[in-house]
């Protein structure tokens, strides 16, 4: 046997010869990788803002305001005189707003109205404030009277019923002619009798009619006796409510003797005259239709 030793043959294929060092690996901490395959990308934006705002707001203001009361009329005074017809009151008010109402005021019927304060006759908050109307010339007798006042919030008060007789109205001398018993004079009581009366005074009548013949008097004639009771001058003044009529007027003592007189052709008046007048003596007035309309007259002593 052929003895051949066998050597071992180490083959390597695909690589150098020599030996190489094992490559070093680096791993670089690069932080979290982001998905890219799903990425959020809604932008919607929640708009809905609540706006609401909560105005109930408890607040303690104490104890509420008292209810609006009316007016209260407190004394009432009437007074009257030949011109004018006067009311006085008393008025509170809780809730001090008179300033801006109304007085209410009804004579017989008639009513009036007068603004607070402009209106009124008088005007005291604290005190007596007034209110006036005008009479008729010698108006007379009793009237019925309501009063009430309003505040400026138109609460009105209670309303005050009560009635007044007027005074110091004057002298009514006739009021038809057939019953005029003036129209002739021959002696003291021949006329109206007024007796003792002083100035200042009024008296009322009425010219039934106006005429004359060139020499007298042919309508009506109103005579009037009157006593003066104390000495000095007193103005007459004769005035008619007719523009066309002419009226005349004489003032005598009990001879007939003209004391005054004023007997100028005017038409629609007045006519006066000042005389000067004894104390404790008769009088004698007349009153004549010279011309033209028939109406009613004033006379006044002042």
């Amino acid at each position: 046997m052929n003895t051949r030793h066998l050597l071992p043959v180490l083959l390597v294929v695909g690589c150098n010869m020599g030996l190489q060092p094992l490559p070093t690996t680096t791993s670089a901490d690069t932080g979290s990788v982001p998905d890219t395959e799903e990425s959020d990308t809604d932008t919607d934006t929640d708009t809905d803002t609540d706006t609401d705002t909560d105005t109930d707001t408890d607040t303690d203001t104490g104890d509420p305001p008292p209810d609006p009361e009316p007016p209260v009329v407190g004394d009432v005074i009437i007074q009257s005189d030949s011109s004018a017809l006067t009311v006085e009151f008393e008025v509170s008010d809780a809730d001090d707003d008179l300033e801006g109402g109304v007085v209410y005021l009804s004579v017989d019927g008639t009513p009036y109205e007068f603004a607070i304060p402009g209106d009124l006759y008088q005007w005291n908050p604290s005190g007596l404030s007034s209110v006036q109307v005008p009479l008729e010339a010698c108006a007379s007798g009793s009237r019925a009277i309501t009063l009430q006042i309003a505040d400026a919030a138109g609460l009105g008060s209670a309303t005050v019923n009560t009635s007044h007789s007027l005074s110091g109205g004057g002298y009514l001398i006739d009021t038809s002619y057939s019953d005029d018993l003036s129209d002739e004079y021959y002696t003291w009581g021949d006329g109206v009798t007024l007796g003792a009366i002083s100035a200042p005074v009024t008296m009322c009548g009425n010219m039934h009619s106006a005429s004359n013949n060139g020499k007298v008097y042919t309508g009506d004639l109103d005579f009037i006796e009157i006593i003066n009771p104390t000495a000095g001058t007193v103005t007459f003044t004769l005035d008619w409510d007719n523009a066309g009529g002419d009226y005349d007027l004489v003032l005598m003592d009990t001879a007939f003797n003209w004391v005054g007189s004023n007997v100028v052709e005017v038409y629609g008046g007045p006519e006066s005259f000042s005389v000067y007048l004894s104390a404790s003596t008769r009088y004698i007035i007349r009153v004549a239709g010279r011309r033209g309309a028939a109406g009613s007259w004033t006379l006044t002593m002042r």
